[in-house]
């Protein structure tokens, strides 16, 4: 069982729950209202850590998240968003030098309605690492010394790359979507890493696209695509030991991060109102030690994983 609501440390000041909100998908066929209304459920439920990003809708994920939070206290929530993309003409640009990522937080404090953020991660950077680095990375840490911004991050399925920024730079946080989670863990030599440098991985992506909290047909789906036979056989033997321990399979999936010293806390996505619901409830669930160790017996999960 994880405690949704325990507060852990990313920096000095700086302290987030559990459980956050990812806010990549809370827009609907551009119905911004019914984004907002996810926020506020989450809200609600006492949920107070919000993850979004230029990206997100080309920017109305950002105008949700501003129409849910309005009127809240804003020492009462933390958020994230992310830098490095800017909307032109309804379509998201790349733009990682100093002066694109000024002007992509200065837009999405606008569309947020707010006066400043709490983390800011430098988003998909895939072709742009010496840029990251020369131009963005000063005016990151600027923003941090001068009390712009309290964390700065990366948030990328790219652990190469993560792994060299843990090693050049002076990141506090990454996002990492996909890479470390029941059903795979490519990321197992990031994270670790990321453990001994003291940066917090903010774990994403836990369902692996959702395929882990599905029903597990043919037409499931994994990295946002129809699950290849192999991923789709392996999640269904994830599945079969869980139902020996009368434990959902979504359930363990939201759990397992949380073993590994260097995740501190998840965002999980929602679409629809009611699966705030259902991941607080998957994470109060009790999972018995059997579980890990059956998953490990039978080839499911690495030997060398931390377990809850």
């Amino acid at each position: 069982m994880i405690d949704a609501f325990e507060q852990v440390e990313i920096v000095q000041d700086l302290a987030v729950p559990r459980f956050g909100l990812g806010c990549a998908h809370i827009v609907r066929e551009g119905e911004v209202e019914g984004g907002a209304a996810i926020v506020r459920e989450a809200l609600d439920r006492g949920v107070n850590f919000f993850d979004t990003a230029p990206l997100y809708g080309r920017g109305e994920s950002e105008l949700a998240v501003g129409l849910g939070l309005s009127g809240v206290p804003r020492d009462s929530f933390v958020l994230s968003t992310k830098v490095g993309r800017l909307i032109r003409d309804g379509e998201a640009q790349f733009d990682f030098s100093a002066d694109g990522i000024r002007r992509s937080l200065d837009e999405s404090l606008e569309r947020l309605q707010l006066d400043h953020i709490d983390i800011a991660l430098v988003h998909d950077p895939h072709k742009y690492y010496e840029q990251v680095l020369s131009g963005s990375v000063p005016v990151l840490e600027q923003w941090r010394e001068q009390g712009i911004v309290k964390a700065i991050g990366v948030g990328i399925a790219n652990n190469e790359m993560l792994m060299n920024f843990a090693r050049n730079a002076s990141f506090d946080c990454f996002l990492l979507p996909s890479q470390y989670t029941l059903l795979e863990q490519p990321g197992n030599a990031l994270v670790d890493l990321c453990a001994e440098k003291g940066i917090t991985i903010i774990g994403a992506g836990v369902y692996n696209t959702g395929i882990l909290a599905s029903d597990l047909q043919a037409d499931a789906k994994y990295a946002y695509q129809k699950a290849p036979a192999a991923i789709l056989e392996r999640a269904k033997g994830l599945k079969m030991v869980c139902q020996r321990h009368g434990v959902a399979l979504s359930a363990a999936a939201i759990q397992f991060p949380f073993a590994h010293p260097a995740v501190k806390t998840v965002v999980i996505g929602a679409d629809q109102l009611g699966q705030v619901d259902a991941n607080l409830s998957a994470l109060k669930i009790d999972i018995p030690t059997a579980l890990w160790s059956d998953l490990k017996d039978e080839g499911l999960l690495d030997k060398k994983v931390p377990t809850l």
